[in-house]
């Protein structure tokens, strides 16, 4: 009920009171008190008033707690959105946190492993240079070993060759007694320098055969 239906009512009443009252007046005036009848009014009309001031405070306080209810109904709404919004939030920060971390741990073992075959490469690498020069080192030692081999091959062939090449050779340093002598001295003054019999023929162009003849003539 609004106020203005409020007022017309308590008007109406008024009227309808006034209404029964006017006439007894004017029939019974000397017995009426217009003062009395006007206190009854006001008396009516207080009554109303405080009717109407109850339903109006009722009515107020009924909105006041509708408008409460409807706030704190708008104000939980809005905070369960919030939090919510701020759930999905923290759930998108945990999940791209922990992407990231996977990102970093798979990082980790992939530079781990590029470190363990860098390792594993230097390794070979090194192990492939000490093979290299383990065969460079065989490689240079070997023209000596074949060297003292040969030398040995020919020393244990020219003793049939001498044999065969006596009579000739002497024949020949018959011949020729005074280059014979000659090279005998060469022979004997290079066996005492420590030359080898095979380098002693080489460089003369002598037979090893006759060298070592010579030598051990010398020696015995």
């Amino acid at each position: 009920m609004d106020i203005l239906e409020v007022i017309l009512l308590i008007v109406g009443i008024v009227i309808f009171i006034g209404s029964f009252l006017l006439p007894a007046g004017r029939s019974d005036a000397g017995r009426i008190d217009t003062d009395a009848a006007k206190q009854e009014i006001h008396g009516l009309i207080e009554e109303e008033m405080k009717t109407v001031r109850a339903q109006v405070q009722d009515k107020v306080e009924e909105t006041s707690e509708d408008v409460v209810e409807k706030a704190e109904r708008s104000l939980e709404r809005l905070t369960n959105e919030k939090i919510m919004a701020v759930n999905e939030y923290s759930d998108t920060v945990l999940q791209e946190i922990h992407k990231n971390h996977e990102e970093a741990m798979f990082l980790y073992d992939m530079l781990n492993n590029k470190h363990a075959n860098i390792k594993d490469t230097v390794s070979k690498v090194d192990k492939a240079v000490k093979a290299a020069e383990d065969k460079v080192k065989v490689i240079d030692d070997t023209p000596t070993v074949k060297t003292e081999e040969t030398e040995k091959v020919i020393l244990a062939d020219e003793p049939a060759k001498t044999e065969e090449a006596v009579s000739p050779e002497i024949g020949f340093m018959g011949e020729t007694a005074e280059e014979g002598q000659n090279n005998n001295e060469k022979i004997l003054e290079m066996h005492r320098q420590g030359k080898s019999t095979v380098a002693i023929a080489r460089e003369l162009g002598l037979g090893v055969g006759e060298v070592k003849l010579v030598i051990d003539l010398y020696k015995a």
